[in-house]
């Protein structure tokens, strides 16, 4: 979602106007859901539980599908959105007029408390709703 801000600077919108004009910022993926009929259960492994752990999330176990006739073997069916919200306070508006970089303006968000795609997302394999690959897979290929 933070990346939006610099987008519409770099399509020309000045930034006195994006900081008055813009009150929120969302962000959204669809990621497969983990199948239904064919969903097992699984230990996590080292490298999930150092993503949940940098995200503060506790999960032991993770789903996977296994691959059925319903999910035409691929262990997933339907979708879930994962998504970032963030709200412009007076802070981010300055920083946006100051034309702020991408990161410095990440920074302040995420001191700010805010969730992004990726913790949204562990958070839903966590609940076991899709799968960890699932969401690296979308996230990181942005």
């Amino acid at each position: 979602a933070v990346s939006s801000i610099t987008r519409l600077i770099d399509m020309g919108v000045e930034p006195f106007l994006v900081a008055a004009s813009v009150s929120g910022l969302i962000a959204q993926r669809l990621v497969r859901r983990v199948c239904r009929d064919c969903g097992e259960v699984h230990p996590i492994s080292k490298r999930e539980q150092e993503l949940f752990d940098q995200e503060g999330i506790e999960a032991t176990t993770v789903m996977r599908g296994r691959g059925c006739s319903s999910c035409n073997m691929t262990g997933y069916r339907g979708r879930v959105a994962i998504q970032e919200v963030i709200m412009v306070d007076e802070v981010l508006r300055r920083m946006i007029m100051n034309q702020s970089t991408e990161s410095d303006i990440t920074a302040y968000v995420k001191e700010q408390g805010q969730r992004f795609l990726l913790a949204d997302g562990l958070s839903k394999v966590a609940e076991g709703i899709t799968t960890t690959e699932e969401i690296l897979r979308t996230v990181i290929s942005e």
